[in-house]
Parts: C-alpha cells; sequence; structure tokens
C-alpha cells in the first residue's frame, strides 16, 4: 500500500541518535511524484501554458495522485 504523506525519504542530524538534533522526514511521496510530474512537463515546452502556473501545479498534483491511487490497486 503506497501512503502518499509517508515520506521518500529520511534524514538525521548527527547527534539525533544520541539524544540530541532532530529529525528530518523531507518530501512526503505525492510532492515528489507532483514534482517528476511538472518537471516532465516543463520539459515538454509545446505543454506550458506560462500564462497560468497554476494549472501547471493543479494538473501535477492529479499525476500524483492518479499514480498513488494506480499504485494501490490490487491486480
Amino acid at each position: 500500500m503506497t501512503n502518499g504523506n509517508e515520506p521518500i525519504t529520511a534524514a538525521l542530524e548527527p547527534n539525533y541518535l544520541k539524544g540530541g538534533g532532530t529529525f528530518h522526514n523531507g518530501l512526503t511521496k505525492r510532492e515528489y511524484f507532483a514534482a517528476m510530474a511538472m518537471q516532465g512537463v516543463v520539459c515538454n515546452h509545446a505543454m506550458i501554458d506560462t500564462d497560468n502556473w497554476k494549472w501547471l501545479a493543479t494538473e501535477s498534483v492529479k499525476i500524483a495522485d492518479t499514480l498513488i491511487s494506480e499504485l494501490n490497486k490490487t491486480t
């Protein structure tokens, strides 16, 4: 089961395990998938609507959500 809100990476500051420092989750899977979708659209200059950047963000999130949904389907 793929949870889009789970982090894709985790990072520890050097002293975290010794009781100091902080724990950083990084990007969620949903954020990462959306960023990859956005990167793909931006690379295809014909698809870019430079007058409406919100469109790009909205569609990238939709792509990420669709991917997560498909990953969660059982075969």
